[in-house]
């Protein structure tokens, strides 16, 4: 039965049941000590009989028989007798003093005795709700905790029984919402820091935008100056067009409101097609890029995510390379890993950089380039982190980068 898989229900009842053994077996012991003392009463009234019959000339080898001799003629002859002297059934208790005294002795022995058993009888439930009590108070005041605010309270039971089956369901709900109010903390303060990025990042376009346009009002009349300053606004419309872009990217990814579609993907037809992009650029800065890997490698991905993610790991080795420099694309497999590099001979990066460059908008005082928004690398990061990947980077200053990225092939997670 259900019932007795409770560890406290199954020990009350065997308790209980032994009480009552107990009290058996005790109550045959006290029920043979009264019939001792009951015959000892009787037998002592027996040789008060004996004794004054004799007294009286009686022979004494006649006065046994009266105590074994049991026929009804000598009852009713006997009853004659007595019942002139007023000695009967109805005869009053205290003029019987064997009587008396057995009576005595029978109501205290069991006086004690029931006393006894029904203080074990009430003392035991008693205990047993007392205990199952104390343990549902103390769940309450851990409950009232946590309502008030201490999200970190918990029952911890760690007995069998139905009472301790609730409170590890409780514990579980309790894990569970303590886990959705520290992701609803994380989304508020997710939320908040990227429109304060936002902000912060608009701010200077904005700013710029509205400075060109005064000037467009104050010179309206000269068309040079109108030119150039179309120009510029152009441009900075175009940094905010792409800041929106990668900031809505990045946000997505780190709020984990996509779904990411992933297939084996060909690295070496993935990565061929992402560099048609990047030709023209390299041709025209004079930059070397060329690839090495097997053809077969194959990568469990989102095939538009990682091509964002390895794009923008080419167009920063090309942002931080110089004419001649070379750019080297490698992939290779292990037994648990697929493994993606990116190797420059650029710039490198300096010491005091290479452990913020995956910082959204982090943008280094060594840096020439004036343009970059600092999105890049920490999407690349987001992005393979939720592909259950990892990202590292070596560098030496004027010796070049390389960013190496590996996913586990375990399993198709």
């Amino acid at each position: 039965m259900k019932i007795f898989s409770n560890k406290d229900i199954k020990m009350f009842f065997l308790i209980l049941i032994s009480i009552l053994v107990m009290f058996i077996i005790v109550g045959q012991i006290v029920l043979i000590s009264i019939t001792n003392n009951y015959k000892k009463t009787l037998i002592e009234h027996d040789y008060n009989i004996a004794g004054y019959l004799y007294s009286i000339g009686v022979d004494k080898s006649k006065i046994p028989s009266a105590f074994v001799v049991h026929e009804d003629k000598y009852i009713l002859k006997g009853k004659e007798i007595l019942d002139t002297a007023g000695y009967g059934f109805d005869i009053d208790v205290s003029f019987t003093p064997s009587v008396k005294l057995f009576q005595s002795k029978y109501i205290k022995t069991m006086s004690i005795y029931l006393l006894v058993f029904f203080t074990m009888i009430i003392f035991i439930p008693y205990m047993y709700f007392f205990r199952q009590q104390s343990k549902i108070e103390e769940a309450s005041y851990k409950i009232d905790s946590f309502m008030n605010g201490n999200i970190n309270e918990r029952l911890n039971t760690y007995e069998e029984g139905s009472l301790s089956k609730l409170f590890s369901s409780i514990d579980v709900m309790s894990t569970s919402l303590n886990t959705h109010i520290l992701k609803e903390k994380q989304s508020r303060e997710f939320l908040k820091n990227t429109i304060s990025d936002i902000s912060h990042q608009l701010k200077t376009p904005l700013t710029a935008l509205i400075m060109y346009n005064q000037i467009l009002q104050e010179e309206s009349h000269n068309s040079d100056v109108v030119e150039a300053f179309v120009q510029k606004s152009q441009s900075e419309l175009e940094r905010i067009e792409t800041l929106i872009k990668n900031l809505l990217k990045i946000t997505k990814i780190d709020s984990k409101t996509i779904v990411l579609n992933k297939n084996n993907v060909n690295l070496k037809n993935l990565i061929v097609k992402i560099l048609y992009s990047f030709e023209t650029r390299a041709e025209k800065e004079g930059k070397v890029i060329s690839i090495k890997g097997s053809e077969n490698t194959l990568l469990f991905c989102d095939y538009e995510w990682m091509s964002e993610a390895l794009s923008n790991l080419i167009k920063n080795a090309l942002d931080n390379t110089k004419e001649n420099d070379k750019i080297t694309i490698e992939w290779f497999e292990t037994t648990i890993t697929t493994i993606v590099s990116v190797k420059d001979t650029g710039n490198g990066i300096h010491v005091e950089d290479i452990h913020h460059i995956f910082k959204r908008f982090y943008r280094s005082k060594f840096s020439k380039d004036n343009q970059g928004l600092g999105l890049g690398l920490p999407l690349v990061k987001s992005i393979v982190e939720q592909h259950n990947g990892t990202i590292s980077v070596e560098s030496k200053l004027s010796q070049g980068s390389t960013f190496t990225i590996s996913f586990l092939k375990l399993t198709n997670m």
